[in-house]
């Protein structure tokens, strides 16, 4: 919610865009200071998501090698 909302009201000081914000700052932040964003593209929650499926994915396997699940439907 917030990417988008930074492309189409990139100074909006609506609560409910400042409470996801400040949920999702802590984890992006990291991520922005390792990688800058790319001619003011930021990328950062790309790779948060893509870290985010990595880890849902090990999680997973490591369920299904200890019997206490199966893959499927990321449950």
């Amino acid at each position: 919610a917030v990417v988008v909302v930074s492309w189409i009201a990139p100074q909006s000081g609506h609560p409910a865009i400042q409470l996801v914000a400040q949920i999702t700052e802590p984890v992006m932040r990291p991520v922005r200071n390792i990688m800058p964003s790319m001619g003011g593209l930021d990328l950062s929650p790309i790779i948060v998501f893509l870290i985010l499926n990595v880890i849902t994915v090990v999680i997973d396997h490591m369920k299904v090698a200890a019997g206490l699940g199966s893959i499927g439907l990321g449950m």
